[in-house]
């Protein structure tokens, strides 16, 4: 598939990677705390800083807030996450040096730039994996289209079932785009003709376009790809 020019025009998404792991004194300073992530196979150690900026990268906090409390879907404020949304949101609640703190995060591959469709967009989804952190919760007689994802009797976020199936199928994928074929093979073997859930690549756009809901909930986290 070409790429699309006005897609192209677009700013990518910035996104987090690795796995938060907790919170733990800091060796070098008796009063401080150090934040580990872990990426792939290590464990990376931020400062309190640091962290701050990782965790805005995973969404506008209207989109936890909306996820934290009963089933919630959509976007925070309606626009795409990207850089100059995060850096717009520090600024506006004074956090200093935003900017050098998310190259220095880029560097050490805790923040990645991804398009939602196109080549590039191919290239993030098979050097990534999507990994679920919480439950799928199944969907309900009233709103049988809509899939909530959560711990038992909270549900924190809901999704549509194309994405819900690429989400519970990620966790043994190789990596994102491999989760996209396996969804999408399976809905051609089952007669579905709908391309949204048959192209592998309007999947792929699809799950971008919304993995800052996933991530912001604590749905699912970005890792690197074995």
């Amino acid at each position: 598939m070409a790429d699309n020019p006005s897609r192209a025009r677009q700013e990518p998404l910035i996104l987090p990677i690795g796995h938060f792991t907790g919170v733990f004194p800091d060796e070098d300073d008796p009063r401080g705390r150090r934040y580990d992530v872990r990426l792939g196979d290590e464990i990376v150690a931020l400062p309190e800083a640091g962290f701050g900026v990782w965790v805005l990268c995973h969404g506008h906090p209207g989109d936890a807030a909306e996820a934290s409390g009963p089933a919630a879907e959509g976007s925070g404020n309606g626009r795409p996450w990207t850089r100059s949304e995060a850096l717009a949101y520090a600024q506006a609640k004074g956090v200093s040096d935003a900017a050098a703190t998310l190259r220095e995060l880029a560097g050490a591959g805790l923040v990645v730039e991804a398009p939602t469709g196109g080549r590039q967009a191919r290239q993030f989804a098979e050097s990534y994996r999507l990994r679920p952190s919480l439950l799928g919760l199944g969907n309900s007689p009233e709103e049988p289209d809509m899939f909530q994802i959560g711990l038992v009797g909270t549900p924190m976020v809901r999704v549509s079932r194309d994405l819900f199936e690429i989400w519970r199928w990620s966790g043994v994928a190789a990596n994102i785009w491999d989760a996209c074929m396996i969804f999408t093979d399976s809905e051609r073997a089952h007669g579905e003709s709908f391309s949204g859930w048959t192209d592998p690549e309007e999947a792929l756009t699809s799950i971008l376009g919304t993995a800052h809901q996933l991530l912001s909930a604590g749905a699912a986290y970005l890792d690197q790809a074995d």
